[in-house]
């Protein structure tokens, strides 16, 4: 044994026996980002296609795996059994590493004829990033016996961090830099390679380690000076969210500091409605005379309104930020974050803990459906601000419209289980979601104005980014659909990777009601606090992450099936009152309930000792939940979880009473969309169940909603260049609204078939 290999820490390639039990992944599913997941037997595989030097480094990865002793997870058969190719903990340096590292280059250093090769060293370019998303190239030389296989890059933030108790945010291979990737590398005979990573501004500053490492552990070579940003207060991660307010509007973002966050809009000059909308960045605007008139500013004018971060040439610290003059509203942000102790447990609240930074929150009120409007967010005393961006005002009902049978067609796009990716090839910490992505890039493509309608809303139903643990993730995340988020309203339920713990915390004192590790220790916290929905949602003591709001002629009840939803229940309390007393079918003919684990699921997992698994959870569902939806005349119930696509007919009580586009309302139709970017769920049934008219397990893709007082349109479209329609279905209004006045007066008996 060398005196490298001395300085092993514990496996990079480990069973991973927290992870959720509810369906064997396949093998290809996260090769870009190491994460390697094996179904052992029986399972069918899917290959997202990407580039192919990832899939050179993860089969390379795969030789190393296959070496290791292979248990099953949580006793589920080895169907079900899965593998991490990369572990972060691996990547973390204990203390008998760290004595270890100097001893051992000194010997190979010996033993190799490299004691005149001097210590490794760093050369990073730019010396300071402008702008979050940058990319920073890292140039290494004087590496003893070096080796493109196992030596790697680990990124750190911030620059100070405590290597021993802190997992990399991403990391990159020396060889995964030469393309194509079978060619030799010059790092083995020079000890040279430069790198380049997309850095996020978190807040602080990056630091760059050089390690070594197999299938046994890493080794530290060298560590970088820090990498900051010019302005560690950029405005980050914004996103928009109903309030459940008609014309109200909530925008979110993050910073370092706080002294004075807030919002300002005004509306879109007329003849900039149409060509700017969803573009995010603004021309014009209106402005308030002075008289109490509106004066319309020009594009010279508007185009002032600047992001601090695009002003060049700022002298002395000095912020740039240009404000646009006598903007017409403002309103004060409220501002939280979480910390440790927040969380209920690891890897959250130790290895995978980065602070969120300051998370600002303010409601823009006034705004009328459909009218565009421009706004900007930051801080007045720091003088920091965002671009200003252009987004238009969803539409809403009035009794007017409806009495007068307006017909206006919206788009929303509805889907779960995305997850995130890195943009430049590294290997992210806590996994890969490649194809979510695609779901990115489907999603920028359904804004452009040439789509009739365009999309207003983004209904996301659980497992938003997979963090599970590993904080930096959220900023990918948010960073990844920035772009859509800031223009279209992104509205969010709780699935099992965000809410579901063991343990419980000081702000969430009751447990999941799937005690598993599925987030990673989160336990809701970062979610709640993130992404601020209506309702009790907000109330983060309560941890009742559920809400209703209704946006065109739709109302929409989101439902948490990680929490109690039984009869007696405060969920299932409030489901009640929100069909029966905040429900206008008038105004909003349609009625959609979400939630995250799916009321009815073509899936193989029934597990009769395990409440958590897909049949089980279903039938619990069913139970509590269905009976209401029928009387009720919910139209649509839509799922997650299960990573694939799915649909049923008219189902009540595994019947099938109507096909899905039958003209009479019989039950509710029930679609899984959870096929946004986690690797696909391939345990369906061999003979697929009568309810089901659709099945789709073998494609990743975005799903669309349009719809009009009369005809409610599902398209599934594959995220494969072209977005091909894999399925399409419509829904035709029923008289609804009559029904819905009978049964206020107490005219009218409950429709649950008997």
């Amino acid at each position: 044994m060398t005196g490298v290999e001395t300085a092993m820490l514990q496996p990079l390639f480990v069973m991973n026996t927290t992870y959720s039990k509810k369906r064997p992944v396949q093998l290809c599913s996260g090769y870009l980002s190491g994460r390697i997941h094996g179904g052992i037997s029986g399972a069918r595989h899917v290959c997202h296609p990407s580039q192919g030097r990832h899939l050179f480094y993860a089969l390379r990865f795969l030789v190393l795996l296959m070496s290791l002793p292979v248990t099953n997870a949580h006793g589920l058969g080895p169907r079900r059994a899965r593998i991490h190719a990369f572990s972060p903990e691996a990547v973390v340096m204990n203390d008998t590493a760290f004595r270890s590292v100097s001893g051992a280059l000194s010997r190979e250093r010996k033993e190799k004829n490299l004691d005149n090769a001097g210590e490794v060293r760093f050369n990073i370019t730019p010396s300071v990033l402008e702008t979050s998303g940058e990319a920073a190239q890292v140039c290494i030389k004087h590496v003893p016996n070096p080796d493109p296989r196992t030596d790697f890059v680990a990124v750190y933030a911030p620059a100070d961090v405590n290597l021993q108790a802190t997992a990399p945010i991403k990391i990159k291979f020396v060889g995964e830099e030469k393309s194509p990737p079978l060619l030799p590398s010059s790092y083995a005979s020079t000890g040279e390679a430069c790198l380049s990573f997309r850095l996020l501004n978190l807040r602080d500053s990056y630091t760059f380690a050089l390690m070594r490492g197999n299938v046994s552990a890493p080794l530290l070579l060298g560590q970088s000076s820090p990498l900051g940003f010019q302005e560690a207060n950029e405005v980050t991660q914004i996103h928009l969210a109903l309030t459940g307010i008609d014309g109200e509007m909530a925008v979110s973002w993050v910073s370092r500091d706080t002294k004075k966050p807030l919002v300002q809009w005004w509306p879109a000059a007329p003849e900039e409605k149409s060509q700017d909308e969803g573009s995010g960045d603004a021309q014009a605007g209106a402005m308030d005379g002075g008289d109490g008139s509106v004066a319309w500013a020009s594009k010279e004018t508007a185009s002032r309104c600047e992001t601090q971060r695009r002003l060049k040439g700022a002298q002395n610290g000095a912020k740039a930020g240009v404000r646009p003059p006598m903007t017409q509203h403002s309103s004060l942000a409220l501002t939280t974050t979480y910390s440790r102790g927040d969380l209920c447990s690891p890897p959250a609240t130790s290895i995978g803990y980065h602070d969120p930074g300051a998370l600002h929150t303010g409601v823009m009120t006034g705004l009328k459906g459909g009218v565009s409007y421009v706004y900007r967010v930051g801080d007045a005393d720091l003088n920091v601000w965002s671009e200003c961006i252009t987004f238009k005002a969803p539409g809403y009902f009035s009794r007017r419209e409806a009495e007068e049978g307006k017909v206006e067609t919206f788009t929303f796009a509805v889907f779960g289980d995305m997850g995130t990716a890195e943009e430049d090839g590294s290997l992210d910490i806590g996994g890969e979601e490649v194809a979510s992505l695609n779901t990115t890039r489907l999603l920028m493509g359904a804004l452009s104005p040439s789509i009739h309608p365009p999309l207003s809303l983004v209904l996301h139903i659980g497992d938003l980014s997979y963090a599970k643990g590993y904080d930096y993730q959220w900023d990918e995340f948010l960073s990844q659909n920035q772009a859509i988020m800031k223009v279209v309203p992104w509205m969010v339920s709780s699935g099992n990777h965000e809410r579901d713990a063991s343990d419980v915390s000081r702000v969430h004192v009751s447990p999941s009601l799937f005690t598993g590790e599925d987030s990673g220790g989160e336990c809701g916290v970062p979610t709640q606090l993130r992404f601020p929905m209506p309702g009790p949602w907000r109330e983060l003591e309560k941890d009742e992450p559920w809400y209703d709001f209704s946006t065109g002629p739709v109302h929409w009840v989101v439902l948490c099936t990680e929490k109690d939803f039984s009869p007696g229940s405060a969920q299932f309390s409030f489901m009640i009152d929100a069909l029966s007393n905040k429900v206008n079918r008038t105004l909003t003919p349609w009625v959609v309930v979400a939630a995250h684990r799916p009321l009815y699921i073509d899936s193989d997992w029934d597990d009769g000792e395990d409440a958590s698994s897909d049949q089980a959870v279903a039938r619990l569902m069913q139970q509590s939940l269905e009976d209401v939806m029928v009387q009720y005349k919910v139209d649509l119930g839509l799922y997650g979880h299960h990573h694939s696509y799915q649909r049923t007919c008219q189902v009540y009580r595994n019947k099938c009473l109507a096909a899905s586009s039958d003209a009479v309302y019989k039950a509710p139709v029930h679609v899984v969309v959870g096929m946004a970017g986690q690797g696909l769920s391939q345990n369906v049934l061999p003979n697929q169940p009568s309810i089901f008219e659709k099945v789709d397990d073998k494609h990743f893709g975005l799903t669309l909603m349009t719809v009009n007082r009369t005809h409610l349109t599902i398209t599934f479209l594959s995220d494969a260049e072209g977005g091909e329609v894999l399925d399409t279905f419509s829904l035709r209004g029923k008289d609804t609204a009559s029904w819905e006045r009978k049964r206020r007066e107490g005219g009218t008996e409950s429709p649950v078939p008997g």
